[in-house]
């Protein structure tokens, strides 16, 4: 694999992927003067977008990870910036924007599989520990 690696677990026999360069990821988006990246006029600092450009007034961005786990053509790692308040709580939001974020992640699992990758992960970081 051109960025990832695999690691065997030979206590629990198995395999996992990782990162190496993910661990030059900011540790903590919002403490010590970070920038965070995924809020709104900070676009430049994140990845390619991935899809159509939603504009300045953007509900939702699709961008490549700076930071991937995998790359081409063995795989590809995407970041869903789910809404501009991307730290609030899934459970104060409307049903129309749960829909619209779900959407999201359906068309990017859909995009994946007509790449022709044969497994797509989905999971959701939440917080500057992630």
């Amino acid at each position: 694999m051109s960025s990832g690696r695999i690691r065997a677990d030979v206590l629990r026999a198995t395999e996992s992927l990782y990162g190496p360069n993910r661990s030059r990821r900011p540790s903590d988006l919002h403490a010590d003067g970070v920038v965070c990246p995924f809020c709104p006029g900070n676009e430049h600092l994140t990845g390619a977008l991935l899809t159509a450009d939603p504009g300045p007034d953007w509900r939702s961005r699709v961008i490549a990870n700076i930071y991937p786990a995998v790359l081409e053509p063995d795989g590809r790692h995407e970041v869903i910036v789910e809404m501009r308040a991307h730290d609030a709580h899934w459970s104060r939001l409307e049903r129309a924007e749960i829909e619209r974020i779900l959407r999201a992640y359906r068309d990017r699992e859909r995009a994946g599989y007509a790449d022709g990758y044969a497994f797509v992960a989905i999971f959701q970081n939440s917080g500057g520990a992630a």
